[in-house]
C-alpha cells in the first residue's frame, strides 16, 4: 500500500524507476541470449559488428548462399545452384563461429536457393511431361516446372513399373523441385521414395544415383538447419562417390563443397575453407577457371571469409565469382543474385550503407522475378535491408522490411527455425533503438524460446 501510495504521489520518479527495471530485465534477455549464441552452434552463428563502422551491434545480417551444382546425372545444367548435388540459401548468422555477439546471417551460396547443392538424374526414357516440365524450368518458371514434374510422375509409374530406376530418377528430380520451392518436407518425401526403390534393387553402395539422393537429403536438411543429419548423408553420398568414381569427379566436388557448407553453418570455419578449397581443386582440373561451378566455390569460400570478419578477403571473392556469373548466367538468375548478395552484405559490415542498399536491391529484383515474394532467399534480403536502414537510424523502415520478412520465415521455414528467431531477434533491436523496451522484450523473448529449443 505505502508503495502504492509513493507512486501516485510521484508517478514522474515511478515512471524512471519502472524504465530501469525493464531496462535491466532486457539487459539480462541479452545476456542469456549472447550466452546462448555462444554454445550453440546451431546452423547460424553471430558476427559482431562493432558499432562505429558495419552493422549496428547486434543485428542479425544474413549472408548469401553457398552456392553448388545442380548436377544432371554428372553433367552440368544451366542451372548450377544447389548441388542436390544441388545448393543451400538462409540465414547464417555471421553466424556459424562462435562470435561473441549478434549479428549477421549467412547463408551459404546455395543454388536453389544459396547454399549445398543438389544432384539430378534424368529417367533414360522420360515422358512427355517430363521434358516439358524441364522446358519450364530451364525457362524458370518452376511452378509450372513442378506441375509437370508431378504428372510426369505419374506417368514414368505407368510406362517403366513401381521400381525402375527411371522412376526412382523422377521422384529425385521432383524433390529438387520441391527443395528450390521450399517445400522441404515434400522433397524429403521424394528423396525417400527414390532411395526405396534403389534399397528394393539392392544397390545402395554401388550405385551413384544412391549417392545423388544421399547427397541431395543432406541439402534439405541443411536448409531446415540440422547440420548434424545434413552432415551424415553428405558423407554418405561421398564414400559411395569415391569409391566409384575417384576423388576427381565432378559429383565429388560437389560433395566437398556441401560438406564445406555444413561445416560454415555450425561455425567451424577452418574445417569449411579445408573443404571448399577442396572442392575448389577438383573442379579446376575438371572443369575449368571459367565454370559456373567454380563461381559457385569462390562464392562460398567469400561467405567464410564474410563470416569472419575478413571482408576485403570476402568482396575479392564475391566479385571472381560475380564475373563468371553475370557473363555465364546473365543478372536475373538466382545464382548470380547470391553474389550480389555477399557483396551488399561485404559493404554493410564495412558501414558503406548505400552501396550495400545498391547491391541488395540488385539480388532483391532477381530473387522476386524468379522466386517470387515467399521463398527464404527474398526473406534473406528483406531481413538485410532492415538491418541496413536500422544501422542507419530509420528505424520505422526497418520495421517494414523486417516485417516483410517475417511471415515467409514463419510460413515456410517455420516458426523455429533460426532464421525465423534472428527477424524475432532483429524487431526486438529495432524497438529497443527507439526505446520501446515493452515490445522490446517481447521480441526478444519470441527468440529465446526458439533459441533455447
Amino acid at each position: 500500500m505505502e508503495l502504492w501510495n509513493w507512486i501516485k504521489e510521484n508517478p514522474a520518479a515511478a515512471a524512471t524507476l519502472a524504465a530501469a527495471i525493464i531496462a535491466g530485465i532486457f539487459s539480462i534477455i541479452v545476456a542469456l541470449i549472447n550466452n546462448r549464441k555462444n554454445r550453440a552452434k546451431k546452423g547460424a552463428e553471430t558476427a559482431n559488428v562493432s558499432a562505429g563502422g558495419g552493422i549496428a551491434a547486434g543485428g542479425d545480417l544474413s549472408f548469401g548462399g553457398i552456392q553448388g551444382d545442380v548436377l544432371a546425372g554428372g553433367s552440368s545444367k544451366d542451372d548450377h545452384s544447389i548441388s542436390i548435388q544441388g545448393d543451400v540459401a538462409g540465414n547464417i548468422i555471421n553466424d556459424n563461429s562462435t562470435k561473441d555477439d549478434h549479428s549477421t546471417n549467412i547463408f551459404g551460396d546455395v543454388t536453389i536457393q544459396n547454399g549445398p547443392q543438389p544432384q539430378r538424374m534424368d529417367p533414360a526414357k522420360p515422358t512427355k511431361s517430363y521434358h516439358l516440365a524441364v522446358t519450364f524450368e530451364e525457362q524458370r518458371d518452376y511452378v509450372r516446372a513442378i506441375e509437370h514434374y508431378e504428372r510426369a510422375l505419374t506417368e514414368q509409374e505407368q510406362v517403366t513399373g513401381p521400381m525402375s530406376e527411371d522412376l526412382a530418377r523422377v521422384h529425385n528430380t521432383l524433390g529438387i523441385a520441391y527443395c528450390r520451392a521450399a517445400r522441404y518436407t515434400d522433397a524429403i518425401e521424394q528423396f525417400n521414395g527414390a532411395l526405396a526403390i534403389c534399397r528394393t534393387a539392392g544397390e545402395m553402395e554401388t550405385n551413384l544415383d544412391v549417392a545423388r539422393v544421399n547427397n541431395n537429403l543432406g541439402v534439405v536438411y541443411d536448409y531446415q538447419g540440422e547440420y548434424v543429419k545434413a552432415l551424415e548423408w553428405h558423407q554418405k553420398a561421398l564414400a559411395v562417390e569415391e569409391k566409384i568414381s575417384g576423388k576427381e569427379h565432378p559429383d565429388v566436388a560437389a560433395s566437398y563443397n556441401n560438406i564445406a557448407q555444413v561445416y560454415d553453418n555450425l561455425g567451424k570455419y577452418s574445417e569449411a575453407l579445408e573443404w571448399h578449397q577442396k572442392a575448389l581443386a577438383g573442379k579446376e582440373k575438371v572443369l575449368g577457371k571459367e565454370h559456373p561451378d567454380m563461381a559457385s566455390t569462390y562464392n562460398n569460400i567469400a561467405n567464410v571469409y564474410a563470416q569472419q570478419g575478413e571482408y576485403v578477403k570476402a568482396l575479392k571473392w564475391y566479385q571472381r565469382a560475380l564475373r563468371i556469373k553475370e557473363k555465364v548466367l546473365g543478372k536475373e538468375h538466382p545464382d548470380t543474385a547470391t553474389s550480389y548478395l555477399g557483396i551488399a552484405n561485404g559493404y554493410a559490415q564495412q558501414g558503406e550503407y548505400i552501396k550495400a542498399l545498391e547491391w541488395y536491391q540488385k539480388a532483391l529484383t532477381a530473387y522476386e522475378k524468379v522466386w517470387g515474394a515467399a521463398h527464404p532467399s527474398t526473406a534473406m534480403t528483406y531481413n538485410n535491408i532492415a538491418v541496413v536502414y536500422r544501422s542507419q537510424s530509420e528505424y520505422a523502415r526497418a520495421l517494414e522490411w523486417h516485417e516483410k520478412a517475417m511471415p515467409v520465415r514463419e510460413k515456410v521455414l517455420g516458426k523455429e527455425h533460426p532464421d525465423t528467431a534472428s527477424t524475432y531477434y532483429n524487431i526486438a533491436l529495432v524497438y529497443d533503438n527507439q526505446g520501446e523496451y515493452i515490445k522490446a522484450l517481447k521480441w526478444h523473448m519470441k527468440a529465446v524460446m526458439v533459441r533455447e529449443k
